[in-house]
Parts: C-alpha cells; structure tokens; sequence
C-alpha cells in the first residue's frame, strides 16, 4: 500500500480480478461514470460525502475488499490533502490580511491629504478680503431722493 493512492489500489485491485467497470456498475447500481472519477481520484466530482462512502464500501464489497480498510485509508488520504491545503489557505489568508492593510493605510493618508488640501484651497477662495486701506465710499442722496 506504501505511498499508492486509494485511487489507484481500487483499479490494480479490480483489474488483478479481472472485474470490469460495467459490471460493478450493474451488480452495486453506482454509476460508471462515478467509477471512473473513483478510479481517477477525482473525489470533488462525484455527489458528497455520504455518497463516496458508500459508494466505496459497496466497490470494496463487490470486488472483495474489506470496506472499513476501504473507507478508512480514504479519511486519511482525505485528511492529509485538506492538511496540505490549509497551510497554503493560511498563507494566502495572510497575505491577503497584508495586502488589505497596506491598502487601507493607503487610503486613509489619502483622504487626510485629500482633506488638507481641500482646506487649504478653501480657505484662500472665501476668505474675506483683509482689514486695510479698503474703504466704501458713499455718495449722497440725490435731490428727488432716489439713490443712484
């Protein structure tokens, strides 16, 4: 059994008895094609969980093997393959953490930025005109009483 794939151990096992895909099909009612992807080791196409199970421990019955060595070498190939996959979702979880920091610290100096300056040219746009030598200069009413 040595590093050989559940996969595989299924097809050299079938094949060393001379049992062909159809005819497990037939005798278990699972579907060739899900024989196939079992074959295969493609676990992800085929409908679930409960189904793999099962599926593996009417194969297993049907050509002779014991079902819960079956069953239990497939929860270890199985935990091993998630273990390897969540190291690398924990790298990319943290990077994507990085990246999302970096972009916010980013941002936030831009919007103080954006808000000094904003500020800055609003404050020399309304300002009043400065105290000074700025004087109004009147002038008298005319004599019918209307200003001009």
């Amino acid at each position: 059994m040595g590093s050989e794939k559940l996969s595989e151990y299924l097809k050299r096992e079938r094949e060393l008895r001379g049992i062909s895909l159809d005819e497990i099909s037939e005798g278990t009612k699972i579907p060739k094609r899900s024989l196939i992807y079992m074959e295969s080791g493609k676990w992800d196409e085929l409908p679930g969980e409960v189904f793999i199970k099962g599926f593996l421990k009417s194969y297993a019955e049907f050509i002779g093997l014991t079902p819960e060595e079956i069953l239990l070498r497939y929860q270890e190939e199985k935990s091993k393959e998630e273990s390897e996959k969540g190291t690398g979702q924990e790298n990319h979880s943290k990077t994507l953490i990085k990246n999302t920091g970096i972009f916010l610290l980013i941002l936030i100096i831009a919007i103080i930025l954006g808000y000094f300056a904003f500020e800055t040219l609003n404050k020399d746009a309304i300002s009043p005109p400065k105290a000074g030598n700025t004087t109004l200069q009147m002038r008298p009413p005319s004599k019918d009483g209307e200003a001009y």
